[in-house]
């Protein structure tokens, strides 16, 4: 595991649910790694940040001053994840709007609001 302060290696019990068989590494549920992470949750956030303002292969250089083994491989790995992670969080909002009519609190109130179309997405009506 690769972490800020270095990388190390941990220990950790499979824990089996004798009714439903599913199992589980308890330790890294209280940790918040997901199953198989090479990277902690620190480092797979700088990464996604890098790799949004540079190659991957860059962003890994990038990371390999600072930390061991970390490949522009796990860097594509890290983004695919996380793109994965913010698209069903997309679909559970827009599920819960359109789906269920629940509508977010807002956080702000505004007496006006002013839409911009450009012709592109939405057809426009021609005039004369």
């Amino acid at each position: 595991m690769i972490s800020i302060f270095g990388e190390f290696t941990y220990r950790r019990r499979l824990y089996r649910n004798k009714e439903t068989g599913e199992t589980k590494f308890l330790l890294d549920e209280v940790l918040g790694i997901p199953t198989g992470a090479r990277i902690t949750p620190g480092i797979r956030e700088i990464a996604t940040k890098l790799a949004t303002e540079m190659t991957f292969r860059r962003a890994a250089k990038v990371l390999s001053y600072l930390f061991p083994h970390i490949s522009s491989m796990t860097i594509w790995n890290v983004v695919q994840e996380v793109g994965d992670e913010i698209k069903k969080e997309s679909e559970e909002k827009k599920e819960a709007v359109f789906e269920y009519g629940q509508i977010p609190e807002g956080k702000e109130e505004t007496s006006k609001l002013y839409i911009e179309g450009d012709g592109v997405v939405y057809k426009t009506a021609e005039v004369g």
